[in-house]
């Protein structure tokens, strides 16, 4: 992964880091905002001891992060202002404490950046629209995933944001990697629904990809697995009116509800099937339905765009930060 030098030598003139160091702060006020002392170790490949901690005291004498205990273990908050200025990124939302969720996926993405530095890493929502339009040829805007946010209140405009979750992501001419980092305390609901979100993007790709799923648990690698290739096989497109993503989505829903995913199904989507099961109430609705189910529907135009039709491979990655 490319590192602008000279950001890493301001961080070394103004603040009395290492060049080491320096890198090392870069990557974690790009892909978490906070550390553990085990990371830095396996980045820096030092054993225990003073050398490990000369740089978390230098973070904490220079102002630039807060220490606090998890289950035994300090980790670090980078927040400082001018650090990140340094590294032109002042504004970054890592300098905020996030729920223990997002700060577990954070960590785990920082695990699978520093055991893959010599990945290409899209770091900003610009560079991998960018990648997805000069590279992948993909210039649709409807096919990037996106979350619309609202100002509280409906106090202003609402805003549109492109791959919202900023998983850590690769690619270059030959491929595109792509990740979910898992929070220990998810089920793997929130997982199908990040697929979901990505599925347009998955469909409209004609370069080989991968997908890495990042835990700590290693119990739920192989689930994962299952979820990932049953979600995006039940997104390939329909015929007619099964074109409508609403009714796919109410088939996927009627088919979990079937098969009683009680443990995986949330109230919201209880309540999604329920209302999506009146507006679908004619009988073709359920003819087309059975069809689906049992692979018999499909295009008659043109071929399939599969999601998974262009997957080179599904990996797993055991995060060790989250492994305690």
């Amino acid at each position: 992964m490319e590192i602008p030098e000279e950001q890493i030598q301001t961080a070394v003139e103004a603040f009395g880091y290492s060049p080491r160091e320096a890198r090392f702060l870069w990557l974690v006020t790009a892909f978490s905002g906070h550390l553990l002392r085990s990371q830095w170790r396996r980045f820096a490949n030092i054993p225990l001891g003073r050398g490990a901690q000369q740089l978390l005291d230098r973070l904490l004498d220079n102002g630039h992060a807060s220490a606090y205990d998890h289950h035994g273990h300090h980790r670090y908050h980078v927040f400082g202002k001018p650090l990140y200025r340094v590294f032109g990124r002042e504004n970054s939302s890592h300098r905020r404490r996030p729920s223990q969720n997002l700060l577990a996926q954070r960590l785990g993405g920082l695990d699978f950046t520093l055991a893959n530095l010599d990945a290409e890493f899209l770091l900003t929502e610009g560079q991998r629209k960018a990648f997805c339009e000069q590279t992948l040829d993909i210039t649709d805007p409807g096919t990037f995933p996106r979350r619309t946010y609202y100002m509280h209140g409906n106090r202003g405009p609402a805003t549109d944001v492109l791959f919202p979750d900023r998983f850590p992501m690769a690619g270059n001419s030959q491929e595109a990697v792509f990740t979910y980092a898992d929070s220990p305390l998810d089920s793997l609901v929130s997982f199908r629904t990040h697929l979901r979100l990505y599925a347009p993007l998955f469909s409209a790709l004609r370069t080989p990809w991968r997908f890495v799923f990042i835990s700590g648990r290693d119990y739920k690698m192989k689930a994962a697995e299952r979820v990932f290739h049953d979600t995006l096989s039940l997104l390939s497109p329909l015929v007619g009116d099964a074109n409508d993503p609403d009714l796919l989505r109410y088939f996927e829903l009627e088919l979990r509800v079937e098969r009683k995913e009680w443990d995986t199904l949330l109230k919201t989507e209880l309540l999604d099937r329920a209302n999506l099961k009146a507006r679908y109430s004619a009988p073709k609705y359920g003819q087309l339905y059975e069809e689906w189910r049992a692979g018999k529907l499909k295009p008659k135009a043109q071929p399939p765009a599969n999601p998974l039709s262009h997957l080179r491979e599904f990996s797993t990655f055991l995060a060790p930060t989250l492994t305690v």
